[in-house]
């Protein structure tokens, strides 16, 4: 009866093992599968690095990390804490004819968090800031200087007209304020514009320029 007794555990055991390798089977296969990010496709990011036109230069490496996961087919493909590497394409100071400052950025690849680098094609879409970005080739622009330029050309009109009003009658307040706004123009003119800052922390959007493939392998229940 002993044998019997140990035959009869050895099968129990057996039975017990090849259930947990079913079970085993059923919970831990997985299915790798090849997802496309589509073009156009807009991904957040927070700067890591302080960019301005008038410290930058063209190459110069900078980086950003995504803030909100990216979904393709119900599967997360880019997951938040990615980091997002490019570099300063082309950058335009701020001069005093052709004030307004400009720079382009180019997003070259990403790092997911499982190690993989994955080439990018993207480009500046919009981030939080005064700056503007162009939809179609995502050129920053620096604020436009034309308000601050009519406020002290509007300012030095009206102190010229008070002044000439007060030494030469209306003839006099006339001259004043042509002279005041000459003045005001020239001055405006011989000034550069502001530059381009973001300073890092910045939410920036980036949009694909060409469609994304990025494998993926992802748990299977097998029925």
């Amino acid at each position: 009866w002993k044998k019997v007794l140990m035959k009869a555990q050895i099968n129990i055991l057996a039975y017990c093992l090849i259930s947990i390798l079913g079970l085993g089977s059923l919970i831990f296969s997985q299915t790798i599968k090849t997802l496309t990010v589509p073009q156009g496709t807009k991904i957040l990011a927070e700067l890591e690095t302080t960019l301005n036109s008038r410290t930058s230069r063209q190459h110069d490496r900078f980086s950003a990390t995504v803030t909100e996961s990216i979904f393709v087919e119900g599967i997360e493909v880019i997951p938040i804490g990615t980091s997002l590497m490019g570099k300063v394409a082309r950058v335009k100071k701020a001069g005093r004819i052709k004030r307004r400052a400009e720079m382009n950025l180019e997003y070259e690849s990403l790092l997911l968090p499982n190690g993989v680098t994955k080439s990018i094609v993207a480009v500046q879409s919009d981030l939080d800031g005064k700056e503007q970005v162009g939809h179609k080739e995502g050129t920053i622009r620096a604020e436009s200087s034309r308000k601050r330029d009519a406020i002290g050309i509007g300012g030095r009109s009206a102190s010229g007209a008070a002044l000439g009003g007060i030494t030469r009658g209306r003839k006099g307040a006339a001259i004043g304020a042509l002279t005041g706004g000459l003045v005001g123009l020239l001055g405006s003119m011989t000034r550069k514009g502001e530059p381009i800052e973001i300073p890092a922390g910045t939410r920036m959007v980036i949009r694909l320029e060409q469609p994304l493939e990025i494998l993926s392998s992802f748990d299977k229940v097998n029925q």
